[in-house]
Formats: C-alpha cells, structure tokens, sequence
C-alpha cells in the first residue's frame, strides 16, 4: 500500500515536475531582475543556445529542451517538442511574475509544502525526497521548491480573482455587464489556421499572418473559396474546419472575445494565439437564456474571475519581457545517440518486375538517418 501511495503521487508531482527550472538571459553581466538556469544534465556539455527570449529577463535554451525530455522517447521529439517549449515558456512568466512580487508566496510557505509531502509519502527526511525526486522525476530539490512556488502562485492568484465576486450584487454587475459570457450563448464556426510556435522569429511570425491575410482578403472578395483556402491551413479540421460549438469561456480568450462579437457569416480579423495565427468565419449562433441565480451562471462567473486574474498577471509579465522567437529546439544529442546505436531495421525488397524493361530509374525508398 505504501508502495502504491508512493507511486501515485510522484506520478502526480511529475505531470508538475516535467519542465527544467529557470532560465539565464544572455549579457555581458547580470541583469536586474534576471532568472539564472538551476541545472543541467549531467552526462554532457550543457547547450546554451538560445531558443527563445522574454525581453532582456530570461531565456529558453537548447539545455532547458534537452533536461526536459530526459526521460523520453526520441521517437516522441517532434511530436511534443513544442509543448514542452510551451511549458517552459509559461514557466519563465510565472518565474518572473514572482521576482516583480516576492511577498505572494515566502520560503515559510514552501516549507509547510514540503512538511505535507514527506507525511503524505511517509518519508521521514527531506532528504529522503530529495532522493526520491531525483531517482523518480529527474530534478533537483531546489527545482521542486520552484515549482511549488509557481503552483501556489497560481492558485492564489486565482483565489484573488475569485474574490471579486464574493456577493450577490458584485455576481449580478459581472453578469449585466457581460452577459454572452455567461448566459450558454452558443457559436459555431469555422477556421483556418497558420502554426507559429513560440521559437518563431519577428519575421517569421509577420510572414505568416500575411499569409492569412491574404487568405482573408481572397475569402471577402470572392477570390477563392473556403475549401480553396482550407488547403493551406496547418490544421486540418474535418468538415472544412468547422469546430463543435462552444460556449464564451469554452475557448481561448484571444478567439472568443471576437467571435461573439460576430454575426453568421462575418470573418473574423486575422488573430494569434499560442497556437499561431487564426482565420474565422462564423457560421451559426443561438443566444443563451440562462441568468443569475441559475448555480450555472454563479460557478461560470466565478471561472471567468479567476482565469481573468491569471492572464492579467501573465499579461502584466509580458509588457515588459515580450516573448521573441531566435530558432526551434534540436533533437537532443543523447536521443541522436539512442536511434543512432538501434539495430537496423531490414529495409523491404524492392520488386523490379515492373521496370526491368522501363526507361524509368528505380527509386530506392529514402531511410531518415535518425530512424524512424
């Protein structure tokens, strides 16, 4: 049983302890207020290129990629490299977050964070889950402390937007004031989308709403059809795009705020998200009817508050260390490593029957040197 409780809970903490710490921005000396790397892997030289930047306070590195994926599958890479650039970026805001707000949690608060963990996984020293953390998640202590602090940060932050609707009557001035958000309104729509993670340069980034924009004017004028259009979108929704009807707060911020604005058939301007650029038409709406004190609406607003004092405290990050893309995350060099020492895979024959007599040239089928 102990056993059992261990596992269950390191499995947790590892959904929480994936991402390497915080990063170091580049200078030729500190910077006020500048987020410095706690690890490296310990196998290899660390790799300091820079993927991505947050203004001039912090940075995301090739190390940082390579320390993430430690525990995983080469075969994996491409498939989860930007999600975990994603973890590591939002990592760095709420790093920084904390710098501009030291008093929102303290060294006392971590500790009794600590206290819980040893009782609940039955460990009598921190020492002991310090080894437990570095045998079972691959960090550090001082990682795992990070990452708590970040955790309740978070959750206080959220708690605090909450607080704004502790009575009826600050519910009820929420509600009237916008009512869509809140009253199961339903839109449906469609959309293109163009990919821009977050190692993206400048120019990339604007090279690619261009290529929506493009797309939009060809939609407005008639130029060219939505499936025309559809065939360049990164993204390929079935049903030409069309997403399953959603609710204001059932989508991204950025989107929604837009799409209820719109009536059926009104494109959308062309939008960024952290996904990259986004193209909607929107193709049916039916008004919601549900009010206050429908226990719904109350647990809808209570949502709203509290993602809305997230994303300002994320945006208030982001004004003065924008995100800025340099160049996309490599294979790390022990996955190269790992595909590279697999047995070769036996090729299948190639039957020539049908080209013994062709003037044509037999095309051997191309074999990726990183494996499969």
């Amino acid at each position: 049983m102990r056993r059992n409780t261990a596992n269950q809970i390191i499995a947790s903490l590892a959904t929480v302890l994936l991402c390497v710490g915080v990063g170091l921005a580049e200078s030729s000396g500190p910077l006020d207020g500048q987020i410095a790397s706690t690890s490296q892997p310990t196998t290899q030289p660390a790799d300091t290129t820079v993927l991505v930047r947050l203004g001039d306070r912090a940075v995301i590195r090739q190390a940082d990629v390579d320390l993430a994926l430690i525990n995983d599958r080469p075969e994996r890479f491409d498939n989860i490299k930007e999600s975990v650039v994603n973890r590591l970026v939002d990592d760095r805001i709420w790093d920084l977050y904390l710098l501009d707000h030291p008093d929102l949690v303290n060294d006392e608060d971590i500790e009794r964070q600590i206290q819980n963990q040893l009782t609940r996984l039955r460990l009598k020293t921190v020492a002991d889950l310090e080894t437990m953390l570095r045998e079972r998640g691959g960090i550090t202590l001082d990682e795992h402390r990070q990452r708590l602090r970040r955790r309740l940060a978070f959750s206080r932050i959220g708690q605090g937007g909450m607080d704004q609707g502790k009575n009826d009557e600050d519910l009820q001035a929420i509600y009237d004031a916008n009512p869509d958000h809140f009253n199961s309104t339903l839109v449906s729509a469609r959309q293109i989308i163009i990919r821009s993670p977050w190692w993206d340069t400048p120019q990339q980034k604007e090279e690619k709403k261009q290529k929506l924009e493009k797309i939009r004017m060809d939609l407005v004028s008639g130029a060219r059809t939505w499936d025309e259009c559809m065939a360049e979108s990164d993204i390929k929704l079935p049903n030409g795009g069309r997403m399953n009807s959603f609710k204001r707060y059932e989508i991204s911020e950025e989107l929604a705020k837009v799409a209820f604005e719109l009536e059926p058939g009104q494109y959308s301007p062309v939008l960024e998200t952290r996904l990259g650029f986004h193209l909607m038409q929107i193709t049916h709406r039916k008004q919601g009817t549900n009010r206050l004190p429908n226990p719904q609406v109350k647990s809808q607003i209570m949502a709203y508050l509290q993602n809305r004092a997230k994303q300002q405290a994320i945006d208030s990050v982001l004004s003065k260390a924008p995100i800025i893309g340099v160049q996309p995350p490599r294979m790390p060099e022990f996955m190269r490593q790992a595909l590279a020492t697999r047995p070769a895979e036996t090729q299948p024959a190639i039957d020539r029957s049908d080209v013994l007599n062709s003037e044509e040239p037999v095309v051997e089928p191309e074999v990726d040197p990183l494996g499969p």
